[in-house]
């Protein structure tokens, strides 16, 4: 998932002015996925700061957000459990 390796935390990304520039990119990256969500759809444009050439981005709605908490949650849930499993190996019976 593009986000889990990322170290920014979603409330940091979200309900913050940009400029253009940092949400534009179509490019996938894990260490900026600001692009990505936007362009998925995810976060949208809210307001426009004129003064600075700045937009805020945020969910459109909350229906939205739980969704993708839901996402996030979902794969940040299924890596702890890999990373759980794998700690543990298999051992042979009765050792």
């Amino acid at each position: 998932m593009l986000l889990q390796h990322n170290h920014e935390q979603l409330n940091e990304l979200t309900g913050k002015y940009y400029a253009p520039e940092m949400f534009v990119d179509y490019k996938a990256d894990v260490e900026k996925p600001l692009p990505m969500i936007y362009q998925s759809g995810y976060l949208t444009i809210k307001d426009y700061d004129p003064e600075n050439g700045e937009f805020l981005l945020d969910f459109p709605n909350n229906e939205v957000r739980k969704g993708f908490l839901t996402m996030i949650a979902s794969g940040y849930l299924k890596t702890k459990e890999m990373e759980v499993y794998n700690a543990f190996p298999m051992t042979p019976t009765g050792l």
